[in-house]
């Protein structure tokens, strides 16, 4: 039976004053964590350091080392991918753990480099990994790997992510010469680096009808899903060098967090200017940032000083208000059942892709009254893999990722 792994998604939102008793607080997290993944359907978390992997069952209050099998320990990424932990090192190349961490095999077999930068997922449901010297792809759960560089004119991957470009899904790269999309699952990559200045690539990260850069020392850009170009977004950061982005898929919080040299940043309502959310941080250095879309109700950050979290209510909010129209905890429920609630009426249409743009359940579009709706979405004859959601309220549209598994 096919079930549809919780991933609630949820419209881009904008946090309002904060509460002056709000702020961070450290956990039992290891120090100089540089890497976190999340996305386990019992909600473990995962962090990553020199010293290998370390788990936490409780939504981040204590931590455990996870390394049997992992014969090097220098973790530089981390994806919870089709029930399986990956863990990318430095000069060791990929493990893999099928038991939740409990241990780890090397997963080597056509990898032409053994530092790996990131991980992500296709949009034809393949795994990627970044390294040193070009992007590999896996098609068998990494068993496997074969080269995917063709176009790329920098080979040092340094981040991977999902991203929407003049309206086409893909995947894009970011390297020493700039960034690269793919919409053919990376059998082929252009440069997309119109406006961008500086472009050395440290962290991609989406939002809702969103892309956004981080470079090294550069500052941060964006642009949204049909434009051509890139525009620098650095107002009130107070530094340019961007190391990390998270955004939401929890059911009922969303929005976009950035991570700084300097510290932790949400986008405002302009969408183009950052608001401080450091309260409570005693290091500002900021290695990574996750909102894990299970479990654990916790925004955290991996700090040189260790784990830190902070109650998600505390930085995201619920609602938006999207051509006038208030849309509340919008997501998909195990079942594959489309919920939606409304402030008022409101015309709605949505639609699941698959990797190339083709329906694969029917299509639906029409007004829905205020309140709670509930809608049936695909059913269990969808073969597992990765899909794309599509959601249009009024003349806004949005485009999230979501994955089927057996």
């Amino acid at each position: 039976m096919v079930r549809l792994l919780p991933v609630f998604l949820a419209f881009l939102a904008i946090v309002g004053a904060l509460p002056v008793q709000a702020q961070w607080v450290k956990t039992s997290g290891p120090e100089s964590t540089l890497v976190l993944a999340s996305g386990s359907e019992d909600g473990s978390l995962y962090a990553g350091k020199d010293g290998g992997v370390f788990k936490s069952t409780d939504t981040g209050a204590t931590w455990t080392s996870v390394n049997s099998g992992l014969t090097n320990t220098a973790v530089r990424a981390l994806i919870v991918f089709r029930g399986s932990v990956y863990a990318g090192t430095q000069g060791g190349g990929i493990f893999q753990s099928t038991n939740n961490g409990g241990n780890w095999l090397s997963k080597n077999v056509g990898l032409g480099n053994l530092n790996v930068r990131d991980f992500d997922v296709s949009i034809g449901g393949a795994l990627f990994a970044g390294t040193d010297i070009g992007l590999y792809v896996s098609t068998d759960s990494g068993k496997s790997w074969a080269g995917r560089s063709t176009g790329l004119t920098s080979l040092a991957i340094k981040t991977v992510s999902f991203a929407t470009i003049n309206s086409q899904l893909g995947n894009a790269v970011g390297t020493d010469s700039g960034v690269f999309f793919s919409a053919n699952s990376g059998v082929s990559w252009t440069a997309i680096n119109s406006g961008i200045t500086n472009k050395s690539i440290r962290v991609l990260g989406t939002g809702p009808s969103t892309l956004y850069v981080g470079t090294g020392g550069g500052g941060l850009y964006w642009r949204d899903y049909s434009s051509s170009s890139w525009a620098l977004v650095n107002s009130n950061l107070g530094n340019s060098d961007i190391r990390a982005f998270a955004s939401s898929g929890n059911s009922n919080y969303s929005g976009v967090v950035a991570g700084s040299s300097n510290g932790i940043f949400l986008v405002n309502t302009s969408g183009t200017s950052w608001d401080s959310i450091n309260t409570g941080l005693v290091n500002r250095s900021v290695r990574d940032l996750a909102v894990p879309l299970v479990g654990a109700p916790f925004v955290f950050a991996a700090m040189d000083d260790g784990i830190w979290r902070r109650p998600i209510g505390e930085v995201l909010v619920s609602s938006l208000s999207y051509s006038g129209h208030k849309v509340k905890g919008f997501h998909l429920d195990e079942r594959g059942r489309f919920r939606l609630t409304l402030s008022s009426p409101t015309h709605v249409a949505f639609n699941l892709v698959d990797g190339k743009g083709r329906s694969v359940v029917a299509p639906f579009s029409g007004w829905l009254p205020a309140g709670l709706n509930s809608l049936q979405l695909g059913n269990s004859t969808l073969p597992a893999g990765l899909y794309f959601f599509r959601l249009q309220v009024g003349d806004q549209t949005e485009t999230r990722k979501v994955v089927l598994t057996r």
